[in-house]
């Protein structure tokens, strides 16, 4: 939990992808923060990409590839391409987190291993390490064997830094045609609910002290199912406290109603969506709150307003509910001043024609915030918009120098 800008940013051109992708590389390339540019700072970048079928989507992953080597002097650092498409008139956004120079002697250094780069911050014994496009990439058939193999990644990368599951902070799983049922032997089965089963079964040997990571579970057109992920080393020098929403059942303690389709062949429960609502994570007297995928569920029901800018208020408030400085003191977390504004926020809408409203609703709340509005189907049938974000926060934790008074 380094100092961090959460970068977004969108094309000025519209003449095709790769000129689009240049645009946004050209931006990254002249962002400064902190006085200084932040390539050669990057913690993870993602790319949000227009695709009209799955070969069209690894043609252009190739070629996205192809022009980040160049681009990063093939040293790339951790990406994530990802078949959610932007908001009209572009074919590709860009989302960079680097580290802001205010982390001092913090160093950041570039990995490999099995061809897929991560990258690592250390500082006095702490490290933090962050993982990007871990998926199957078409080797395995099916949502169980392409969840299994990115969770066997994600895990291969913990491993060779000494960390474990208990240790990740913040995760996306992204997973293609989401919502799809298809016949088994048990009956019917959910992508969703397939791809939490191999989750729950990744996790049922870790301990999780400071609860499950905030995360996202959300739909893709096409790329099978990909995991990011963000692990912290050594909890005890930083706190980290799992959020709970007074407005909204843990997502892991959902009933069986709640998860859609029949049990699996050995007949066992089906898992529940093993994330908490949000996560704060802090040192000294700052720190942030990872909001992990938000709708309009209240309970662990879909609130009943059908239409998305009800959704989106619903969601909005559920957010807020969560950030708000009672919540925060329920939760131990005394804070110096109101949470926010928002630092990055992210939308995810299931149907394209309601990208402006989406937003709409959002700005008319929030502001000009650090934002991607993209199209992506969402967890559940009846939920048209998802909302995630980061916020900061200042608190009265007084466990290191340099606190806010």
């Amino acid at each position: 939990m380094f100092d961090t800008a959460y970068v977004s940013l969108h094309p000025a051109s519209s003449r095709g992808l790769n000129s689009q992708l240049l645009d946004c590389l050209e931006q990254l390339a002249s962002t400064v923060r902190g006085g200084q540019p932040v390539v050669g700072r990057i913690l993870k970048l993602a790319l949000f990409i227009h695709s009209r079928s799955g070969a069209d989507f690894l043609a252009k992953r190739r070629q996205i590839a192809a022009t980040l080597e160049k681009f990063f002097q093939g040293n790339p650092p951790p990406l994530s391409v990802i078949a959610q498409s932007p908001e009209e008139g572009s074919d590709v956004v860009l989302y960079a987190e680097a580290l802001l120079p205010e982390a001092g002697e913090a160093v950041l250094r570039y990995h490999l291993l099995a061809g897929i780069p991560y990258c690592t911050i250390q500082y006095q014994g702490h490290r933090e390490v962050f993982g990007a496009g871990l998926t199957a990439d078409g080797r395995f058939r099916g949502t169980p064997a392409q969840s299994t193999e990115a969770f066997r990644l994600m895990t291969q990368i913990l491993t060779s830094e000494r960390l474990s599951v208990d240790n990740v902070v913040r995760q996306w799983n992204y997973v293609e045609s989401i919502l799809r049922l298809r016949p088994s032997a048990s009956g019917k089965r959910q992508n969703y609910q397939e791809f939490n089963d191999v989750r729950g079964r990744f996790y049922e040997e870790c301990h999780f002290p400071a609860g499950f990571p905030a995360a996202t579970g959300i739909g893709m057109a096409h790329g099978g199912v990909l995991i990011e992920f963000q692990a912290v080393s050594s909890l005890g020098e930083f706190r980290v406290v799992p959020l709970s929403n007074p407005l909204q059942v843990d997502a892991h303690r959902y009933s069986q109603d709640a998860l859609v389709g029949d049990r699996d062949r050995d007949d066992r429960l089906k898992a529940p969506p093993l994330f908490e609502r949000g996560k704060y994570l802090g040192r000294g007297g700052s720190g942030i709150i990872y909001i992990s995928g938000t709708a309009a569920v209240r309970g662990e029901a879909t609130s009943p307003e059908g239409d998305v800018e009800s959704q989106t208020r619903i969601t909005i408030a559920n957010i807020q509910s969560l950030i708000s400085e009672s919540n925060l003191s329920r939760h131990g977390i005394e804070t110096v001043r109101p949470p926010g504004p928002l630092s990055y926020l992210r939308a995810y809408v299931k149907r394209r024609a309601d990208l402006p409203a989406v937003k709409n609703v959002c700005q008319e709340i929030w502001g000009a915030v650090s934002a991607h509005y993209l199209t992506a189907d969402v967890c559940r049938d009846d939920l048209l918009v998802e909302l995630e974000g980061v916020v900061p926060v200042k608190t009265r934790d007084s466990l290191f120098k340099g606190d806010v008074p």
